[in-house]
């Protein structure tokens, strides 16, 4: 059974909120006509490339309906205008395969950094608790490196999405290494402490934090209120959080121990909305679950999941 069969397409994309006359605009229709495709085999003959194996590969996990879903959500979810328009600028300069391309980038290599369902809890929990270096490549970082005639030019349009810190700090708007410092991704402003229960929503991007505001509508600073997918409402009652929690800077001998910075809750959030509207939220979960139980071939599912992690094997290699 192909991954996509299993997967949810997301909300389709709404009206299209911006003027006319501005770029927004036609980055954000580019999207909604390839929301109107189910299969890239119509765009075949206007991308040769489409035909090599990591092509074949990224193109393959993800439809076109749900990788216009991304794009189109995250203009609308950008964490702020200089991501946003990051994003149209990539957008604009992409045919509609390559859309395909910008929208893998986008999941696997930084919304993947926040998706940690299996992590572990430690006493202070890392807010995204990411296993990549941020001077590491992004997990995708070589997919533009096909054999065919037009790889430099293919190279030249993604060459921005080889670290991990460049994603983040394209779509987020900020330098992550002055956020983060030399504490890299173990920076005090990335990490808070929480309960086994609400950290995992978190991992999961099933949960995430919008500022809260006063009666005056001005923003409180290190207050958040905590937001849920669609759908889960009663599993965030069941873990009885505050639906509304507060950051305290912290004295330790001495040294201050900041509060999260709020530039990566923003962009934490922006991800998280962009995957369940998208639709990717179960792509990602299809693609990272435990499949530690199927032990033996004559388990009813075993002929799936052993496709299943050929699959992934098969992606992974490809954007290695």
């Amino acid at each position: 059974m192909p991954v996509e069969s299993k997967l949810a397409h997301g909300e389709p994309l709404p009206a299209n909120p911006y003027p006319q006359s501005n770029d927004r605009y036609t980055a954000y229709e580019s999207c909604r006509r390839l929301e109107g495709w189910t299969a890239w085999n119509a765009f075949m003959n206007d991308f040769p490339s489409a035909s090599d194996p990591p092509f074949v590969a990224i193109l393959d996990a993800m439809p076109p309906i749900i990788a216009a879903r991304v794009l189109g959500y995250g203009l609308l979810f950008a964490p702020n205008d200089i991501g946003r328009d990051a994003l149209v600028r990539d957008i604009l300069a992409c045919t509609q395969p390559e859309l395909g391309v910008l929208a893998h980038l986008y999941v696997f290599g930084l919304v993947r950094v926040f998706h940690n369902p299996k992590g572990p809890t430690p006493a202070v929990t890392p807010a995204f608790t990411p296993r990549l270096s941020l001077e590491a490549d992004a997990p995708n970082s070589h997919l533009v490196e096909p054999s065919s005639s037009n790889a430099a030019e293919l190279r030249a349009l993604f060459e921005w999405a080889r670290t991990v810190g460049a994603m983040i700090e394209r779509f987020g708007g900020f330098n992550v290494h002055e956020v983060l410092g030399h504490d890299n991704i173990h920076s005090p402003n990335n990490a808070f402490t929480a309960c086994a229960d609400p950290h995992g929503m978190f991992d999961e991007l099933d949960i995430w934090l919008t500022p809260a505001v006063n009666a005056q509508c001005q923003t409180i600073p290190d207050a958040y209120n905590v937001e849920c997918a669609e759908g889960l409402e009663a599993a965030l009652r069941a873990t009885r959080v505050n639906r509304q929690v507060v950051f305290r800077s912290l004295s330790v001998n001495g040294k201050i121990i900041p509060a999260p910075d709020p530039r990566l809750i923003e962009l934490h959030a922006a991800c998280a909305q962009i995957v369940h509207k998208s639709g990717t939220a179960e792509l990602l979960r299809e693609f990272y679950r435990d499949t530690d139980n199927i032990a033996v071939m004559t388990h009813p599912n075993a002929a799936y999941e052993l496709s299943r992690a050929l699959r992934v094997l098969h992606l992974a290699s490809a954007t290695a």
